[in-house]
């Protein structure tokens, strides 16, 4: 019984994280990458956008893996723990550089 509350209040802490971030004009992004795969929310942008941010970022970082902490301080993004059933807005794939929005 315990594993399948928590199965279900997971799903529903989903759902309010995706919910809360759309409504408030803030997109969730995953940083996937060798070193990492992390989820950040901040304010939305466009695609656009996102890669000069990326690029900013990447480019004042000197160890790849801190990436997203760079990412975040530099746009006020905040991580948030990382789930898989987290639908995300865009994915930046820090091994090729792609930023690409997920099916």
């Amino acid at each position: 019984m315990n594993s399948r509350f928590k199965s279900n209040k997971g799903r529903y802490i989903l759902s309010y994280i995706d919910c809360l971030a759309t409504s408030r004009g803030k997109m969730i992004i995953e940083i996937d990458g060798y070193y990492h795969q992390v989820l950040l929310t901040g304010e939305k942008c466009s695609k656009k956008q996102l890669k000069q941010k990326y690029l900013k970022a990447k480019e004042l970082t000197y160890e790849i893996q801190d990436l997203p902490n760079v990412f975040c301080r530099l746009y006020h993004f905040e991580q948030i723990q990382y789930d898989s059933d987290i639908q995300v807005d865009f994915v930046i794939d820090t091994d090729t550089d792609r930023i690409y929005s997920p099916s």
